[in-house]
């Protein structure tokens, strides 16, 4: 889910003061940048090409990391931070 999606849902649950909808989104966020930090470290461990190699690996990468940011991400990070409200910005 691309981070537009993401904050435009969290803005929707802010304005609907819908809680759950809030800690879904928030989840999310905190999941996805968990299976990042887990990425990259195995990418610095077994190198890039480890994580290519292993299906499940490349789909996970696929999953939180944008569209094309994986030729330029380094060790599977991707350019912005979560902000206070989760989201990354």
């Amino acid at each position: 889910m691309a981070d537009a999606d993401l904050r435009m849902l969290l803005a929707r649950a802010d304005a609907g003061n819908d809680g759950p909808l809030r800690a879904l989104v928030r989840g999310y966020v905190q999941q996805r940048h968990a299976l990042r930090a887990v990425l990259a470290f195995l990418a610095a461990r077994e190198g890039g090409a480890a994580i290519a190699d292993v299906p499940a690996l490349a789909r996970a990468r696929a999953l939180v990391e944008p569209a094309g940011a994986q030729a330029a991400s380094v060790g599977g990070e991707t350019p912005g931070r979560e902000t206070a409200d989760g989201v990354v910005s």
